[in-house]
């Protein structure tokens, strides 16, 4: 699920299986929850939130992606 986008919104959020995560106005990450709670990338300049049902990602300013949420589900991020 993506929800809302830099054009649209000042605040981005997504969510996975009883985890939340919200992009603020400045591209810091806040996650919260279940497994997707925690292991969130830190810092500012993310662009967007993605999320499935047992993790997310975050794009960075650079074009990187980040991933994290159930250390069970497929990883590996391009």
């Amino acid at each position: 699920d993506v929800i809302g986008s830099p054009e649209q919104s000042r605040v981005m959020y997504t969510f996975a299986s009883y985890a939340f995560a919200a992009l603020d106005d400045q591209g810091a990450i806040h996650a919260w929850g279940g497994a997707g709670g925690s292991g969130a990338p830190s810092g500012t300049g993310f662009t967007a939130l993605f999320s499935t049902p047992a993790a997310f990602a975050a794009l960075d300013e650079q074009g990187a992606i980040h991933s994290w949420g159930d250390s069970g589900a497929p990883s590996g991020a391009p």
